[in-house]
């Protein structure tokens, strides 16, 4: 098939006609207005949306990579002598840690998929380093030692319990 030829009809597709919707770059037809892959060919539109579900470009994580960094962020709160024990700005560190670790997460995995001799897989291990240094110098400035909790004295309780 010569690269000047149109694209074969393939058996059962329709093609709209007279649509003012997006053209494929591929095959060059109209295709319905809101499509998101060619009636033809199959391949994506401009503005598809369903290359959006995973990987680099997902609107949402996948629920196991929030349940992790959720856990971390408990965690970290938890080290850090509990969530009454930090400032406003401590607890904003540790949410930007917490969305850091995901996205460094999402990097990880499209490395691991797409490989490093892709481009995806490139732009993907730029990510994760960048994303794995600034989790670092975040979680210096919260500090990695942990913090005991403050806990009210035996005297103190029982002076609570005897006013009450």
């Amino acid at each position: 098939m010569e690269p000047t030829e149109p694209f074969p009809q393939t058996a059962g597709a329709t093609e709209p006609e007279g649509t003012d919707g997006p053209t494929c770059a591929r095959c060059g037809l109209m295709n319905a207005p809101g499509a998101e892959d060619c009636a033809r060919c199959h391949a994506f539109l401009v503005a598809n949306q369903r290359a959006r579900t995973n990987g680099l470009y997902a609107r949402q994580p996948s629920p196991e990579l929030v349940m992790t960094a959720d856990d971390l962020a408990a965690g970290i709160i938890s080290d850090l002598g509990g969530a009454e024990a930090l400032s406003t700005l401590e607890l904003a560190y540790v949410a930007k840690l917490r969305s850091i670790d995901i996205l460094a997460r999402v990097a990880a995995n499209v490395v691991v998929q797409e490989g490093l001799k892709t481009r995806a897989g490139q732009t993907a291990a730029n990510l994760l380093n960048t994303s794995t240094t600034t989790f670092d110098r975040l979680a210096m400035r919260l500090g990695l030692k942990r913090k005991p909790r403050r806990v009210p004295s035996l005297a103190d309780v029982m002076a609570g319990e005897a006013d009450a």
